[in-house]
């Protein structure tokens, strides 16, 4: 009878370890995840500043190439206009229509690669968000399954009782989880 005692305080003894063993790799997990939400959420602001700085200067090489052409269009109607103020004249020969006209051509193309790089910026943040997201599902995932698959320890009568005086060990009712890192 001290033997079945025993036997039972052992067992329950080696759940209770077992239980805490998953409580510390479900903790694990639950920082894991924090951790991946974490970066999730500083890349996902690092993305929105760099996509805010980018429009900013959008908009800049915007209004200098309005103010270009706006200066392109001016020249050209200075060119066939007689008697022009000297100021005027002055700030004409400043600038030439080829200055001009390369100036405008090199905001273009600077506003191009801008535009280009914040789609480029976008697809990353995309792709970036996309990996971390799915990240966070497995570990979520995993500790779905965690407590899903561990049964609640349920006492059974129908054991045969060792009479020899080595205890078993007892056999853990849950599977091995693998470690999340």
């Amino acid at each position: 009878m001290s033997q079945d005692v025993k036997q039972w305080i052992a067992e329950i003894r080696t759940l209770q370890h077992q239980i805490q063993v998953a409580h510390k790799e479900r903790d694990q997990a639950y920082a894991s995840a924090e951790n991946w939400r974490k970066l999730y959420q500083a890349e996902a602001q690092q993305r929105r500043t760099d996509a805010r700085l980018m429009q900013e200067k959008l908009d800049q090489l915007g209004m200098e190439l309005q103010t270009l052409q706006q200066q392109i269009s001016s020249d050209r109607s200075v060119d066939g206009v007689v008697g022009q103020p000297a100021m005027q004249l002055d700030q004409l020969e400043d600038f030439s229509v080829e200055q001009l006209r390369e100036s405008l051509q090199q905001a273009i193309a600077e506003a191009d690669g801008l535009r280009q790089a914040l789609q480029a910026e976008k697809m990353d943040h995309k792709n970036t968000r996309q990996s971390l997201t799915t990240a966070l599902a497995d570990t979520m995932d995993l500790l779905t399954r965690e407590k899903s698959d561990r049964p609640l320890p349920a006492a059974s009568s129908d054991r045969p009782s060792e009479s020899s005086d080595a205890q078993p060990q007892p056999k853990s009712p849950w599977p091995e989880l693998p470690h999340l890192h």
